[in-house]
């Protein structure tokens, strides 16, 4: 016989999402409350370890059944993947010194990556916002609330979120356009233009993912590919304002032309399908995609219009609703980061060309597949 607890909303501890205490005592509290809700009574039978000695933080004696259970509990203040691969390894070691302990790992959140990993691994699972996975004995529970869970009590975004602002993110397109390189935090700060700061902040977040790897303030990209998809599945394109636009170009080679007409001063760069034509072609398209800068340097007569006025001027640009030319306004200027040159025309770098494809209606996302595959190969 089994009992099956399952909930619609999160269970309430004392100060939900609070910090779990060094070793547990916080851990202790929730595993107890949580198993007692079940029928379980738990006592524990050891607390804390010696530096450097695998073995469990916390061991309990649970009484289920009429039979009683050991469990082994891992406490990890916070569930990223770093922390629970490590918490893993040391419960798997255990195991083959004690096969009849029930393994757990208790966390303030365990992101759903996190609870799959320890599930695929039979590794029990508890957080302070609800989240279980246990079985002792007859007894089985099981809660998990999805991505609602990373909404944080007193309205706090779950902090991986934090990594796709327009600020942090110039971290990551850093990282991913210079995938090879070996950084420091100064120099991370230097390229991508934010404060020391948010680049520390950043970096100590990928980590604790396991994304990238700090050793000795040396730091260096080891999941390009997670960080990518992470990004992209934050990433909106709709956030960039848009001007709509008719351009009575004949071809695609007639529109190219037109661009080498407009002034250097003027900061612009191609994106979206028409930008993947020139690197990795794919599929026929009907509208064109421009990044534009809020203004242009000064011209010859002082001037200092926006870059907008000037292309539309300089294309002789009609305002459409059946538009084929797309001025975006970016919420970043991190979009002209690391630009490239094709035809002798400004186009985003591979990693935001990515993005723009990936969000892109119609085929967008077989074509951001396609020039993955083709270009990034990560």
């Amino acid at each position: 016989m089994k009992e099956t607890i399952q909930a619609k909303e999160p269970v309430t501890y004392d100060e939900p999402g609070a910090s779990l205490e060094s070793k547990g005592r916080r851990a202790q509290s929730l595993l107890q409350q949580t198993l007692k809700e079940a029928g379980v009574d738990c006592q524990v039978a050891s607390h804390g370890k010696s530096r450097g000695e695998i073995s469990p933080d916390i061991v309990m004696h649970c009484q289920a059944g009429g039979i009683e259970h050991r469990l082994a509990v891992e406490v990890k203040r916070q569930g990223w993947l770093a922390n629970v691969l490590e918490a893993v390894g040391l419960l798997t070691a255990w195991r083959q010194r004690e096969p009849n302990d029930l393994p757990v790992v208790v966390s303030d959140y365990l992101p759903s990556s996190s609870r799959k990993i320890l599930r695929d691994q039979g590794i029990g699972y508890l957080d302070a916002l609800g989240n279980a996975w246990l079985r002792v004995g007859p007894v089985y529970i099981e809660r998990d609330f999805g991505e609602r869970s990373v909404e944080r009590p007193l309205g706090e975004t779950y902090p991986l979120d934090r990594l796709v602002r327009a600020r942090s993110s110039r971290v990551l397109r850093v990282l991913l356009e210079k995938r090879g390189a070996t950084w420091t935090i100064p120099e991370l700060a230097r390229e991508s233009g934010v404060s020391l700061g948010t680049v520390l902040i950043t970096i100590n977040r990928l980590a604790r993912e396991g994304w990238v790897e700090k050793r000795r303030g040396a730091i260096r990209v080891q999941e390009p590919g997670a960080i990518l998809d992470f990004w992209a599945s934050r990433y909106d394109f709709k956030k960039h304002h848009k001007w709509m636009y008719y351009t009575p170009v004949r071809s695609f080679d007639d529109f190219i032309e037109r661009l080498w007409t407009l002034p250097p001063n003027i900061k612009y760069a191609l994106t979206g399908p028409a930008a993947s034509l020139l690197i990795a072609p794919w599929v026929k398209f009907a509208v064109y995609h421009l990044y534009v800068a809020p203004a242009a340097e000064p011209d010859v007569w002082g001037a200092n219009l926006p870059t907008r006025l000037h292309i539309v001027d300089k294309l002789d640009l009609r305002p459409a609703d059946g538009a084929n030319l797309i001025l975006l306004d970016p919420y970043d200027e991190g979009v002209f980061y690391g630009l490239q040159r094709h035809r002798d025309v400004p186009v985003v770098c591979n990693t935001q060309l990515y993005l723009d494809l990936i969000g892109y209606p119609g085929r967008g996302r077989e074509q951001a597949d396609y020039f993955r595959e083709k270009v990034l190969g990560f």
